[in-house]
């Protein structure tokens, strides 16, 4: 479920019987700017802002407020959320909780979201800018780089030829990111040469490496609401379309 910051009073101002909540935020895929303005604004009014430094960058917290609480989570285990929940549960007190990403993807935001229903803890969700957003996608795997061997085999036996393009992304958007490009078959070398392990994105697929296409979208042969084609141009497309059916997949 997803929802506005409050209106009216600041939703960091605390104040007897204000009514506390959690925010479970996406921070995006690393840089700063790349959070959405409302998951900002959430960040900038909450007392309390959890997040982990082990999956999200410090320049995040840049949007807390001076005086808001910050909790790194990295260590911490549900328990010791939960009393943080309780003491905003008691106190009135508004909690940003991060998450790399989109909190709906590789997040721990399910059972987090049932302690605050088991607490009676209102709670809404910011959805966040994934990181397979910050890279051209096709195909896109998540937390693999430790067992990139494992997922070289798996994608060999599921019938990706050899040399399928892959794109190794690592920390995108981060100061210091790193982008390989190898095939399947190169794969697990490729992350293993590089030492990579964690906050790392494969993007495979044959598109990777597709060159000279041109989309219909614009081409003047191609028509819609706001458009005629072109009859030559309109011609030339259909012969384009018909050759390409020919040909088979």
């Amino acid at each position: 479920m997803t929802g506005q910051p409050r209106q009216g009073r600041p939703a960091g101002t605390s104040q007897p019987g204000a009514r506390a909540k959690v925010w479970f935020v996406g921070a995006g895929p690393g840089a700063a700017d790349l959070l959405t303005l409302r998951a900002a604004a959430v960040i900038a009014a909450a007392d309390v802002v959890i997040w982990a430094s082990s999956l999200v960058q410090a320049d995040v917290l840049e949007h807390a407020r001076p005086g808001a609480r910050l909790v790194d989570s990295a260590a911490l285990p549900l328990e010791d959320v939960r009393a943080l929940y309780e003491r905003a549960l008691a106190e009135g007190l508004v909690v940003a909780r991060i998450h790399s990403g989109d909190p709906a993807l590789w997040g721990a935001v399910q059972e987090q979201r049932e302690l605050c229903d088991e607490l009676g803890l209102p709670h809404e969700t910011v959805p966040g800018v994934s990181a397979y957003s910050a890279v051209a996608a096709t195909m896109a795997v998540f937390l693999s780089a430790a067992r990139s061997g494992q997922l070289q085999a798996e994608l060999l036996a599921g019938g990706y030829p050899p040399d399928t393009p892959v794109l190794v992304a690592h920390r995108v958007t981060w100061p210091g990111e790193l982008i390989a490009e190898c095939t399947v078959g190169t794969l697990a070398e490729t992350v293993r040469a590089r030492k990579l392990w964690k906050h790392t994105l494969f993007l495979i697929g044959p598109a990777l490496a597709a060159s000279g296409t041109r989309s219909h979208l614009y081409h003047p042969g191609h028509f819609h609401g706001h458009r005629r084609a072109q009859p030559e141009a309109r011609q030339e497309l259909r012969t384009a379309d018909a050759a390409l059916r020919e040909a088979g997949p």
